[in-house]
């Protein structure tokens, strides 16, 4: 049989001879005679066996050199789809051997989790076989799993093939403009004029050249060094559409040299004096990319489609030349629209020499690019779906040894158990599968602490992971963490300048408003909490505070669009005269903000406990997946805060902002519907109760019972929490664990007996009091990082109203002051990204831990704030200096704004560790029941930091407001001395990181203790 291919045939019908069939010749035979597009590579592709070592490498060098259809692959689609449709209110068995499958014993493909609703299609449900007992079933009511996995598989290959119908969108350039270019330009040679068409010859020629090389030097090179055959398919891919993107760079950039020739000469100049080969770059870059892109995707759509299906998967291939240039066509039509004047010229005038098509070749760069991004994602996803292989619990149900739902056949356990042993009954056989393996089975699919949608036990697979989480992070489009920074942090970085230009209020009251309404919002929090740990739970939480949040952000826009909502604007000749905002106005006005307020509270709660609830901490794959959730969530909240302060600070001050204010509520409205789209998908937590009433319960019962003593014997204390979550209890703050004395009367019913459930304001389990201890714990590092908020709050506000007082133009751009947020978001995204893939990898490597831990890195940000606040009162000094030498009344200063660039810089690598060190602390350090609560802790440092910066604005002024030269924050920013308050920050930092430390050192060494504590107690039990 090893002269024979399995799933090939003569022309005879018998299995094809090795020897005598297939290989070379006939793919040789194939590549000559040419034949029909769509099954040409297909067919040469059959002429390899797979399965053998030898051919399949042989099958590599095919698709650079360019059996036998059982049915219609369209109507196999289909019928998948409506069997599965028809079934779609049907429940899948976890069983499954109880789906249909048909298929011969070789060529079946095992079922995989991706796409679950598909697998409804093998429901087997009565009447699915026909009255007439008939043995095949109708195909458009039941399939087999093996078709259903082949649907699949074609559903796989559709975001590849979108992601590369942007490359011959640029071919068809090359055919198009790129010859009218030639025709413009000098073509001769000598005597010989090129005809302008001909250039494509360079195009053909890079392919050739290409196909060569990699053929016989990178091939052999890469299978020498790597033991692989060549480049994947999809990085050939990724390769194609890079070079086509660089081809359409450098096709601008000729383009901008041939059109300064053509203004030079005269536009209706019929033959410019600029050299045709100019254009061999691009042609020889895009070529270059055919070459990578056109094997690949040849590569990749017959080797990852069904064997049924090579043809029309080849077919799909096709179908992104004919897409790409109708997208050709499209883009086209769209320029011409878009940016024809008056005159009827654009960027794609009829007169080449008059159009801009440098700008149409860049536009094609930039999609290319973001083509490039998009398609890298649905590479990587690609590459992870791959088909897994059966488990042990499938194993055994495809052979035959467990049927859940029928007698268990009498077969011999030795593919099982041991060998030796003789065969089991039917009955052994049952009660070892079902004690064993069921068990077993359910352990590894289901989690005990969390439970999906419908309330049951959430099942691994299909519920949580990063899925969930990036749709609570960011779905396809918008995403609840990612839209609520946007609208947040687009309402407050500017909002100091709307309150001042727009409302008429003073610099000192502006900025404290946008302190209180900052830490009013992260205060709210804890309300948020307290709902979502005792009564709504994080879900409802984030969807109900959402939609305040959107509604809040709607009314703020309304009231900018409303005459009578705002004071009318000032006049320049009378600005003393300017109206301030009455009591209405300002009514309207803090209803929306407190309500954004109201709903950030929320939101902030619990979107990222919610998020974390999706990783399973007792599965190791996901615990390791669950440390880079902190980064990856952070990293959300800046690409938000980035867009904010660059984006919608823009629209704001140049187109209105109504519409500002009025995208970010459209945004929120619809992060909320793709955060509820995801519902089915989320893993939940049942609600324990309120945490807050917890604590108090265990301060009453101690405070009750505070003569008594604790027993010397563990034992003798009162605990009811279930073996698997029970905490041991710790030596710290004995005077708690009184609230588990167990005394004369507290425990119900007549025999004393510890079954009734006490009252638990007069006698708690040592494992709620344990968690008290544990949130105790954590207060001093608490405490000691609200300072490191209030240096957040002066970037948000004075360093704003600096950079207003600067010189902020790049070229006649005029650069927002508001948008100067831009370095401090931007410096968060450069830290949170070197941290992530560079220092993480490089720190498991050398030290085995998957980081910084998250005390360290608290220490680091509070560390950086000190420095920021330096380099702010320095910067500061030399911006006063120029004030007094200038005149202090001069709106603008002849002193960049720019000059700011390191201490926003600063503050945003500190906060940077320091968010992300608090979030990790506050979650993984908190009690189970206490989550969200543990988040709103943390969300409070940032609050009170606001708080305390209006504080200090307040002190500063009352101390150092003897007179209008000595006051440190006066009206006018030029008149003030900023850059004492800056060193004064400074200095209470400074301070605050020796509290730190020390505060750190101290819960360190209590954790080391309770460890120490646990193992000995646990020897002792064991040895017991």
């Amino acid at each position: 049989m090893s002269w024979t291919v399995a799933d090939a045939l003569d022309y005879k019908g018998c299995p094809a001879n090795r020897v005598k069939t297939g290989g070379w010749v006939p793919a040789a035979l194939i590549l000559g005679t040419g034949g029909l597009k769509s099954s040409v590579s297909g067919f040469g592709t059959d002429q390899f066996d797979e399965k053998h070592e030898k051919e399949k490498a042989q099958m590599a060098f095919f698709f650079n050199r360019y059996k036998k259809s059982l049915r219609c692959p369209i109507v196999c689609i289909f019928q998948v789809i409506v069997a599965a449709i028809g079934k779609r209110k049907m429940e899948l068995p976890y069983d499954v051997g109880m789906l249909y499958e048909d298929s011969p014993e070789d060529s079946r493909i095992h079922r995989t989790d991706q796409f679950q609703c598909l697998d409804k299609a093998a429901i087997v449900v009565e009447g699915d076989f026909g009255s007439n007992g008939s043995s095949s079933p109708n195909p458009w009511k039941l399939c087999s799993v093996t078709r259903v996995e082949e649907v699949k598989m074609m559903g796989r290959l559709l975001p590849v093939w979108a992601t590369a119908i942007i490359f011959w969108t640029t071919y068809a350039q090359m055919i198009t403009f790129s010859v009218q270019q030639a025709s413009t330009m000098k073509r001769s040679v000598g005597n010989f004029q090129i005809p302008a068409g001909s250039l494509t010859v360079f195009f053909v020629t890079a392919i050739l050249i290409i196909l060569a090389v990699y053929d016989r030097l990178v091939m052999p090179l890469w299978k020498k060094w790597k033991g692989q055959p060549g480049f994947t398919d999809l990085q050939r891919i990724a390769i194609g559409l890079i070079l086509s993107t660089a081809g359409m760079a450098a096709a601008a950039l000729a383009e901008m040299k041939r059109l300064s020739i053509a203004k030079a000469v005269g536009g209706n100049s019929t033959t410019l004096p600029i050299s045709v080969f100019l254009l061999i770059p691009q042609f020889f870059l895009v070529g270059a990319g055919e070459a990578f892109i056109y094997t690949g995707q040849l590569d990749f759509f017959i080797t990852k489609s069904p064997k049924g299906m090579k043809t029309m998967s080849t077919g799909l291939f096709l179908s992104t030349i004919s897409l790409g240039f109708f997208m050709s066509t499209f883009l086209v039509s769209v320029v011409k629209k878009i940016t024809q004047s008056r005159n009827g010229q654009g960027w794609l005038a009829d007169n080449i020499n008059y159009g801009r098509f440098d700008y149409f070749f860049g536009l094609l760069a930039i999609l290319g690019l973001i083509n490039f991004v998009v398609y890298c994602v649905c590479a990587v996803w690609c590459r992870r779906q791959k088909a897994k292989p059966a488990l042990e619990m499938e194993k055994l149900i495809s052979c035959g040894w467990l049927s859940l739902h029928c007698h268990l056949p009498q077969h011999s356990m030795s593919g099982v158990s041991d060998p030796s042993k003789r065969p089991c009954s039917d009955t052994e056989t049952r009660a070892l599968v079902l004690a064993t393996t069921v068990t077993w089975h359910m352990e590894e699919t289901f989690i005990s602490d969390a439970v999906d949608y419908k309330g049951v036990a959430a099942h691994r697979p299909s519920t949580g992971g990063w899925v969930s989480a990036a749709l609570i992070l960011m779905p396809i489009f918008v995403g609840i963490e990612l839209c609520e920074r946007l609208s947040t942090m687009g309402i407050a970085v500017n909002l100091v300048t709307y309150l001042d230009g727009t409302m008429h209020l003073s610099s000192a009251t502006s900025s404290t408003i946008v302190f209180n309404w900052g830490g009013t919002s992260f205060l709210l929090s804890l309300l948020g909490g307290i709902l979502a740990d005792s009564f709504l739970g994080r879900y409802w939480t984030i969807a109900i505070f959402a939609t305040i949040h959107a509604t809040g952000t709607c009314i703020l826009a309304i009231s900018t669009v409303l005459p009578n909502l705002h004071p009318p604007p000032c006049i320049p000749s009378t600005p003393r005269n300017c109206k301030e905002a009455n009591s209405l106005q300002m009514g309207v006005f803090f209803i929306a903000l407190y309500s954004i307020a109201v709903g950030l509270g929320g939101i902030k709660s619990s979107v990222s406990g919610f998020g974390t609830d999706q990783f399973d901490q007792k599965d190791e794959k996901e615990k390791a997946q669950m440390a880079y959730f902190f980064n990856r969530f952070y990293f959300f909240i800046s690409v938000g805060t980035l867009l904010a302060a660059t984006v919608f600070v823009y629209i704001q001050d140049t187109v209105g902002r109504s519409w500002g204010y009025g995208i970010c509520s459209a945004l929120m409205f619809l992060a909320i519907m793709g955060f509820l789209s995801g519902t089915r998908r989320y893993r939940y937590k049942k609600c324990v109760g309120s945490p807050i009433v917890h604590v108090l319960q265990v301060l009453v019962a101690a405070t009750s019972k505070r003569k008594l003593k604790v027993p010397s014997s563990v034992h003798l204390l009162y605990e009811n929490s279930p073996q698997e979550s029970r905490i041991c209890r710790t030596e710290q703050f004995c005077c708690l664990d009184k609230a588990a004395i167990i005394a004369t009367g507290e425990v119900g019913g007549t025999s004393g007996s510890a079954t009734a459930n006490p009252s638990p304001w007069k006698l708690c389990s040592v494992t709620r009091l344990e968690e008290v201890k544990m949130m105790i714990r954590i207060m001093p590092i608490w405490a000691t990082t609200i300072m490191f908020w209030t240096i957040h709050a002066q970037m948000i506000t004075f360093a704003v109203q600096q950079a207003a007082t600067m010189e902020r133009s790049i070229g006649k751009f005029q650069v927002p002051a508001g948008s100067f947020n831009f370095f401090f978001t931007g410096s968060i995204l450069i830290t949170l990204g070197i941290y992530d893939r560079l220092v993480m990898p490089l720190w498991n490597k050398h030290k085995g831990n998957q980081g910084f831990t998250s005390l360290q890195k608290m220490g680091l940000g509070l560390l950086i704030s000190i420095i920021t606040m330096v380099v702010a009162a320095i910067v500061e000094g030399r911006r006063l200096s120029v004030a007094r030498a200038m005149n202090s009344s001069v709106s603008t200063l002849p002193i960049s704004a720019f000059l700011l660039v390191p201490q926003f810089a600063l503050a945003g690598a500190g906060e940077g560790f320091m968010y992300t060190g608090q979030l990790d602390f506050f979650i993984t350090q908190s009690p189970k029941g206490m989550k969200a609560i543990s988040t709103s802790l943390f969300l409070t440092t940032i609050s009170l930091g606001f708080f305390v910066s209006s504080a200090l604005v307040a002190i500063i002024r009352k101390v150092t407001g003897g007179g209008a030269r000595h006051n440190w924050l006066p009206h006018n920013i030029n008149n003030s001395r900023l850059d004492c308050f800056y060193g004064f920050i400074a200095v209470l930092n400074a301070v605050n990181l020796g509290l730190y430390l020390a505060c750190a050192m101290w819960y360190r060494r209590k954790l080391n203790e309770d460890a120490q504590k646990m193992e000995s107690d646990t020897n002792f039990s064991s040895r017991g």
